[in-house]
């Protein structure tokens, strides 16, 4: 592993951690602030999952990023955690945006 690929890997999610414990430990933090501190914990797992397993090799993109392929159980698990967590992130963001404007917290 070439120190380069880890310390571009490591530059944005510690980025994202830093982000993450700012917004969860604010002491005037409304509801947003809140939902944006957990959404931005939620990507840091997810990007420390990803940089493993694409430092490691068990998973790889093609050439076109049209096919993901892992290789071996963890991996795999791996996977379906990052697009789990892609899909509940979009929905988190969604959510975290609805507070910020004002809107229902509930949706009808």
């Amino acid at each position: 592993m070439n120190w380069i690929v880890l310390a571009l890997v490591l530059m944005p999610t510690s980025l994202l951690l830093a982000q993450a414990i700012s917004c969860l430990r604010r002491v005037d933090a409304h509801g947003h602030m809140r939902g944006f501190g957990l959404l931005s914990m939620l990507l840091w797992g997810l990007s420390i999952v990803l940089g493993i397993l694409l430092l490691s090799g068990t998973l790889v993109l093609s050439s076109e990023f049209g096919i993901v392929m892992v290789q071996g159980t963890w991996a795999g698990i791996g996977m379906a955690l990052v697009l789990v967590g892609a899909a509940v992130s979009v929905g988190m963001g969604l959510h975290v945006c609805r507070l910020q404007a004002g809107r229902p917290n509930h949706w009808p």
